[in-house]
């Protein structure tokens, strides 16, 4: 059975568990006390859930509220980890606050950094870009990413330490 706690900023209306599940702390028009909010899926793949105060309604994911219910705010500059990767499991014990690398880290672990790459690739990538073999645009197109994926290992944006 899940444990719920209150949901930051919105104590007195919505109620979070450590499983993810949202529901309604109140009853309101056309809802009613304990009623599970439906979650959506956003194009990142998360899991969210729009939540009304005062009339204005706003979209959260649900792995944050989960996590700033049940471990604490969500410190400065950190971003949301799942333990498995898996983005819609938002049980609290796979979810933990860590850095933007840790992060990327994380993502690399579960073959889901979106890169369509490997480190050899840019290795070829940038050779082609030295000898100025190709154009940004026709190297982009060979290796199936965007121009500007091409431009930033150019530049030393991504990818830099290959």
């Amino acid at each position: 059975m899940a444990t719920f706690k209150p949901v930051l900023g919105y104590e007195s209306l919505y109620q979070v568990g450590d499983d993810g599940q949202v529901i309604r702390s109140c009853s309101g028009p056309a809802t009613w006390e304990g009623r599970a909010l439906k979650q959506s899926t956003a194009k990142t793949g998360y899991k969210v859930v729009g939540l009304t105060k005062n009339g204005k309604t706003r979209i959260f994911t649900v792995h944050t509220l989960v996590l700033e219910a049940f471990v604490g705010k969500k410190p400065d500059g950190m971003e949301c980890l799942h333990a498995d990767g898996s983005r819609d499991n938002n049980r609290v014990e796979n979810l933990s606050w860590g850095t933007r690398m840790e992060n990327i880290r994380d993502k690399i672990k579960h073959g889901r950094s979106g890169n369509k790459i490997t480190s050899s690739i840019v290795s070829e990538i940038k050779e082609r870009i030295a000898k100025g073999v190709d154009m940004g645009a026709s190297i982009a197109k060979m290796y199936g990413v965007s121009e500007s994926t091409i431009c930033d290992i150019k530049a030393g944006r991504y990818w830099s330490h290959v």
